[in-house]
């Protein structure tokens, strides 16, 4: 398992004042947990919150809708390079969804869909790297590249995942944008509001989005926050690059496999011909090292034969 740095303290106040604070130890409480469980997954166990443990205006979006289900929280995670000196990039994605509601998943699982708040890590980042399964064994691939030269802060755009159920069946609550552009108190989205603490925090060197609702919603926040207007572009065969402030923001594909069509235009580009990496996800991971490399000098030793 790759090593869990402890996440900053600012960072579990933000998420505690504006999203979520767990009675019985708050998030400091469920970081241990997701720290526990990432040493010895068969023998840990990261618990529940409760609906009304949601904070102002998520808390009051979730009591006008009905037949809400599957509610979950993707808790960024702080992953710890072994390079000394590591400097930490951000990467920010829409994470896979968790099961649906009539899943065989949930069965003998004591879990009130309705009011209980599954708290986890993007892209199960906490599960054992030795013996990946699922998604988990492709997932890897990218961020162990990437892990070799970075600390990697790995957070969701949107910082709450829930169903509602209507007529025609389940929509998710990335389509909803009552959801989507839930505005504080303040007139501020909620979700740019958290997402700009944590790059205030974090300092990243760089920001990485994975998928199409990464970008855009981190170019949303950032023309709303910083009036830096960009347009999210069509992919090609080449990453895209826009700015927060001064620090780049390299967009790419998903990393999952249903991005393989517009992943494989770059990973297939002839310029990348000399990466041998083998996997996917791995020579992406590469190919966003060598633009890092020339945006800045990162001082990268290259290491094409995976």
């Amino acid at each position: 398992m790759t090593s869990l740095s402890p996440i900053p303290e600012k960072v579990i106040e933000l998420l505690e004042q504006n999203l979520i604070c767990p009675e019985n130890g708050g998030l400091q409480s469920v970081y241990k947990s997701i720290a526990a469980y990432s040493l010895n997954p068969s023998h840990s166990k990261i618990g529940t919150g409760d609906k009304q443990s949601l904070k102002h205006e998520f808390a009051g979006l979730l009591d006008k809708l009905t037949f809400v289900t599957t509610m979950a929280i993707d808790l960024p995670v702080l992953l710890h390079s072994p390079k000394p000196g590591a400097e930490t990039i951000m990467i920010c994605a829409m994470d896979p969804l968790p099961p649906h509601p009539d899943n065989a998943f949930w069965q003998n699982r004591n879990v009130d869909l309705r009011s209980e708040i599954g708290f986890w890590a993007p892209f199960s980042l906490i599960n054992d790297w030795n013996k990946p399964s699922g998604s988990m064994a492709s997932n890897i691939q990218f961020f162990s590249v990437l892990l070799e030269d970075f600390n990697l802060y790995v957070t969701d755009i949107y910082k709450l995942f829930f169903r509602q159920k209507s007529a025609s069946g389940y929509i998710h609550s990335n389509t909803i944008d009552e959801f989507t552009g839930l505005l504080t108190e303040n007139n501020e989205n909620i979700h740019a509001y958290i997402l700009a603490g944590e790059i205030d925090i974090i300092k990243p060197k760089a920001i990485i989005t994975l998928g199409n609702a990464a970008r855009n919603g981190l170019l949303s926040v950032n023309e709303q926050l910083n009036k830096q207007k960009s347009s999210p572009r069509n992919w090609s065969d080449e990453l895209q690059v826009y700015a927060w402030k001064d620090i780049p923001v390299i967009a790419s594909p998903h990393i999952s496999g249903a991005a393989n069509g517009a992943k494989s235009k770059i990973i297939n580009n002839n310029k990348y011909d000399y990466i041998h990496a083998g996997y996917q996800n791995a020579k992406l991971a590469f190919i966003i090292i060598e633009l890092l490399n020339q945006i800045f000098p990162c001082k990268t030793e290259f290491k094409p034969n995976l």
